[in-house]
């Protein structure tokens, strides 16, 4: 028998992870690794990356990501990216401290895969097309989120992906 939970209150985490996934399609997962208080977002490339691309991309993220912390007047975090290919497809890691990202962050990090991949880059289909109303809501909502686990103590991994119109999230303990 498959035991199935649910939070109580709503989860701050969770908030953020379906926020992150509604607001950006180009995104198939995101994970919240508390172990190390990180959050990875996972991206999907058609076709093998070479080894040069792969480090021009690397080398493009890190040096929009150090200018974007000038012009913000904070200290540069460490980004970690990772990158394999299995079945012809490409499945890119960008890992990042959440003690401090910002959702300007993360759209200059989902806007960059974007532009460097193009049609390449594996876009889930939103789930409707969003009234400019919702719009804002869901960047105050990325943004209240992003806030709460900053200063919450969550203890449980979490994995949040998108199965074509769907959001499906899983608790569990953070292996890395």
């Amino acid at each position: 028998m498959i035991a199935k939970s649910q939070p109580e209150a709503p989860n701050d985490s969770v908030n953020l992870v379906v926020s992150l996934l509604v607001r950006h399609p180009e995104l198939s997962r995101v994970v919240i690794k508390p172990r190390f208080s990180a959050i990875a977002f996972f991206f999907i490339v058609r076709g093998s990356l070479e080894a040069a691309e792969q480090s021009a991309f690397s080398a493009a993220l890190t040096d929009h990501l150090r200018t974007y912390h000038a012009l913000a007047r904070q200290p540069a975090s460490k980004v970690t990216l990772r990158a394999h290919a299995e079945q012809g497809h490409t499945f890119v890691e960008v890992e990042r401290a959440a003690r401090d990202i910002s959702r300007d962050e993360i759209a200059l990090i989902v806007g960059l895969v974007a532009q460097t991949f193009g049609d390449r880059l594996i876009v889930n289909p939103p789930a409707e097309e969003p009234v400019d109303d919702e719009t804002g809501s869901r960047e105050d909502a990325v943004g209240s989120a992003l806030d709460a686990v900053r200063r919450g103590k969550q203890h449980k991994g979490l994995v949040g992906f998108r199965e074509e119109r769907r959001v499906l999230i899983y608790f569990g303990r953070s292996r890395g």
